[in-house]
């Protein structure tokens, strides 16, 4: 019944979350992954609906499906794509090196890492690059203090 397209959105991105975590505890088979999938499906607005892509392939994983939670990867790099802003994107993977880090999956996070440094190349406006550079800089110094110590060369 929420009439905010955003708002609606957001309810169904949360619904999805919650269902992914409830697929993680039940295990790899369970059909919440299928709800979380549902749910998000749902999702109308690019960011969120990537963004929850992202966060079902790392309950997937942690569950121990790692097949499954390599097709959602896919789908959630495909969703990525639609992201227009390319600032938005890097605050989105952000927030996905954020919640690998805080699940113990640091080559994923490195992963993460490695695309926002790449989608940071591609902005052109200085404002959004500053920013942009400022937001990788911070993910760049949370994956290093949190154990994965590969060196880097940012742009």
């Amino acid at each position: 019944d929420i009439k905010l397209p955003f708002a609606r959105s957001f309810a169904y991105s949360n619904l999805s979350r919650a269902f992914a975590v409830i697929g993680t505890a039940e295990g790899p088979a369970s059909p919440a992954f299928d709800k979380a999938v549902e749910m998000i499906e749902r999702v109308t607005d690019d960011r969120l609906r990537a963004q929850g892509f992202w966060l079902i392939s790392l309950q997937q994983r942690l569950a121990g499906d790692i097949a499954n939670a390599r097709k959602t990867q896919n789908r959630a790099e495909k969703e990525t794509e639609e992201i227009k802003s390319l600032l938005s994107k890097i605050w989105m993977f952000g927030d996905i090196t954020d919640a690998y880090l805080k699940n113990g999956q640091k080559i994923q996070a490195r992963a993460v890492l490695d695309k926002s440094v790449a989608a940071v190349r591609n902005i052109t406006n200085a404002w959004e690059r500053t920013r942009a550079l400022a937001k990788v800089a911070e993910m760049w110094l949370i994956v290093r203090t949190n154990g994965f110590r590969t060196a880097q060369r940012l742009p």
